[in-house]
């Protein structure tokens, strides 16, 4: 994100069920500008559905290393064979889910007169 914060990313929904528990899916400490990937055609860890369109959801918290803080801590799903984009900076992040044909289907802030 614009002003260095960095994220932590885990699959919460979607994954096989035998990977819900250990999340198959999950980064800590991303900085701007990285990209990670869980393929969509990935059935165990990923996508369950094997199809590009199958919703996959992730916990998503700026601020890096600790993943469950109430204040940071967002939800935000996005098309299996798409990705989701932070941007922003302060306690003003967005999250903003695409599909694979790069078309913008949500967002979701973390600001505080956000309704998340």
């Amino acid at each position: 994100m614009e002003d260095g914060t960095k994220l932590f990313v885990e699959q919460i929904d979607g994954q096989h069920y035998s990977k819900k528990n250990t999340g198959a899916f999950r980064h800590t400490g991303m900085p701007f500008g990285s990209k990670e990937c869980c393929p969509y055609n990935s059935y165990l860890n990923c996508n369950v559905e094997l199809k590009k369109d199958a919703i996959v959801t992730f916990a998503m918290n700026y601020g890096g290393d600790r993943p469950y803080s109430a204040l940071n801590l967002r939800r935000a799903s996005c098309p299996a064979g798409g990705y989701i984009v932070a941007k922003g900076k302060g306690d003003d992040i967005r999250y903003e889910s695409y599909d694979a044909d790069h078309t913008l289907v949500g967002t979701v802030r973390t600001s505080k007169n956000a309704i998340s």
